[in-house]
């Protein structure tokens, strides 16, 4: 008798896994990607971007003639917070 309850139990999972599909393949959510927006400047110059309410991703490059390359962030109220780069040398790089 037992063997014809774990007989029946094992037929019962195989055919609610057969019934639900068994393992299925999920494909991740594609994420949404903005435009991008490019920003030029040269020498000492401010840019304002505005504000930004999620993350972010910086591309920035330059600084060609090997000086003093410097890029900062600033708060709302125009305070520099975060250096985004610092350096003599040129510069490509993702911040």
């Amino acid at each position: 008798m037992r063997k014809f309850f774990a007989l029946m139990l094992a037929l019962i999972m195989a055919l609610s896994l057969v019934a639900c599909g068994g393992e299925t393949e999920q494909t991740p959510e594609e994420p949404e990607l903005e435009e991008t927006i490019v920003f030029t400047g040269s020498g000492n110059q401010t840019l304002q971007i505005g504000s930004i309410e999620a993350g972010y991703v910086f591309h920035i490059t330059g600084n060609e003639a090997g000086e003093q390359f410097t890029v900062l962030a600033g708060d709302k109220d125009g305070n520099l917070v975060t250096p985004l780069v610092v350096t003599a040398e040129p510069y490509d790089g993702i911040t």
